[in-house]
């Protein structure tokens, strides 16, 4: 395992170019400084750097898997399917979680995308050890226009997608649920590949995940992420793009300028009842924000 781990630290961890823009490791030192420390919130905006990925993962993963007081990611629920459904506990489960959203991170970061975090501390600090650094408490993945791949283009086909995958399985071998690989390849990918193509075909600021630890969660630590995400389309003079699996999120997002542009249903992707694990359509929405 150690040996994995040290070919993906040697050949896979460092950036491929990114072509025209602004490097990722720019992103947030491009921000206003009144945007990067929020003093009324008491937090901060970082870039996570490669030793942080795993807190990274662990923050979205307790965002997105859910718990007794809170819902899950609607769109991985789904495809984790009603056999695990609520079972909050269950190893299983978690292990699902998990894997999927290292895969998530590790392709943002990989790929030359942008992972941002918000901190407890509203000053900047020497981020030299995790005790200065403060706790993390909310994550984005983003897509930037000049990243050197596209969301839409990461299936199986793709170099990256397999880089992704030794990266994963250098931390441990990916869980499958029953079921839950075939829902996610068969439906909800080509689902979103074909919602985003059609509705973001111009340069954008993909936001691909947002998650926020449950006990951090009403201190406005999403809103702090997007807003930075806005604030850094709009100085590139780009929309920002992104999609929910969750009717209550809609409002949240429409609150913070962002408009609803279409919306695409899993009936649309018709195969075995069984793939779909005989459970409610999946529907998604597509939202953008105009610089």
């Amino acid at each position: 395992m150690e040996a994995i781990k040290s070919i993906f630290t040697v050949e896979c961890c460092t950036r491929p170019p990114r072509g025209e823009g602004t490097p990722s490791n720019e992103a947030v030192a491009s921000l206003p400084m009144d945007v990067q420390c929020r003093a009324d919130k008491g937090v901060r905006i970082v870039e996570i750097q490669y030793d942080e990925l795993d807190e990274a993962v662990n923050v979205l993963a307790r965002s997105y898997g859910g718990s007794a007081g809170k819902a899950p990611n609607s769109t991985l629920d789904w495809c984790i399917g009603p056999a695990l459904r609520e079972q909050w506990d269950n190893p299983q489960r978690k292990a699902y979680c998990d894997s999927v959203l290292m895969w998530l991170v590790n392709t943002t970061f990989l790929g030359g995308g942008v992972v941002l975090g918000v901190r407890e501390g509203n000053e900047p600090r020497n981020e030299a050890t995790a005790e200065e650094r403060g706790r993390l408490l909310a994550v984005l993945l983003a897509v930037p226009p000049h990243a050197p791949f596209k969301s839409t283009e990461v299936g199986p086909t793709s170099l990256l997608f397999w880089r992704s995958c030794l990266a994963t399985f250098a931390w441990g071998l990916p869980t499958d649920v029953e079921g839950a690989r075939a829902r996610f390849g068969e439906i909800v990918w080509p689902m979103e590949r074909e919602l985003h193509e059609k509705n973001a075909p111009d340069p954008h600021w993909f936001v691909w995940a947002v998650g926020v630890l449950p006990e951090a969660q009403g201190r406005g630590c999403a809103r702090v992420l997007l807003d930075a995400v806005a604030n850094i389309a709009k100085r590139d003079d780009v929309e920002s793009y992104l999609e929910v699996g969750c009717e209550k999120n809609i409002a949240v997002f429409k609150k913070m300028g962002y408009e609803v542009v279409a919306e695409a249903t899993s009936k649309g992707f018709d195969c075995d009842p069984s793939v779909h694990g005989n459970q409610p359509p999946l529907v998604m929405t597509a939202l953008k924000k105009q610089p």
